[in-house]
């Protein structure tokens, strides 16, 4: 594994460009959650919780809040307002105990994918812009990137795999 301190210039302008580009997914996101979302007023938290119950399918309260890295308070929050717009409905599940099993309404599933249609779009629209070369070496850089997050010694809540992946519909993952 590479060394955790990065001070060399290289490694400062490659940061910089990381938190613009991070800053460009955020507002392309942002841009797709007000086209699909016309009538509801989603957050982009509440979305990340949409998007994880559409990867992991039905979860408890408490799977969601961890998968999502927030207190199984915020995340029954989050899930109240969800369930009031009709996104998101919760049950108890036979043979389960008194545990409440949280799974998407087919709107939520719709919203979802529509969200992530959108977004896809729009990526796609810059990815073409890009020569040949640059896109070989921006999927190759993407790639490490994604993987060494996944690393399991890596000092955060959740495994970034765990938190946001999300299928795309095409084999690889996207993330909300």
């Amino acid at each position: 594994m590479g060394d955790e301190r990065v001070d060399d210039t290289f490694s400062q302008e490659l940061i910089s460009s990381l938190m613009a580009a991070s800053r460009l997914v955020v507002a392309m996101s942002a841009r797709a959650l007000i086209t699909v979302d016309e009538t509801l007023t989603l957050t982009l938290p509440q979305l990340r919780g949409l998007v994880v119950l559409d990867t992991s399918g039905p979860a408890a309260l408490g799977v969601l809040a961890r998968d999502l890295g927030v207190s199984a308070a915020t995340a029954l929050r989050t899930v109240a307002r969800l369930e009031a717009a009709g996104l998101v409905t919760g049950r108890v599940e036979p043979g389960g105990g008194q545990e409440v099993v949280l799974r998407l309404t087919p709107a939520g599933t719709e919203l979802v994918a529509r969200f992530l249609a959108h977004r896809r779009r729009e990526i796609a629209v810059l990815v073409g812009r890009l020569p040949a070369e640059a896109r070989r070496g921006l999927t190759e850089g993407l790639r490490a990137l994604t993987a060494v997050a996944d690393e399991p010694d890596l000092p955060m809540v959740a495994r970034f795999s765990d938190v946001l992946a999300v299928p795309d519909g095409g084999g690889s993952r996207e993330h909300a």
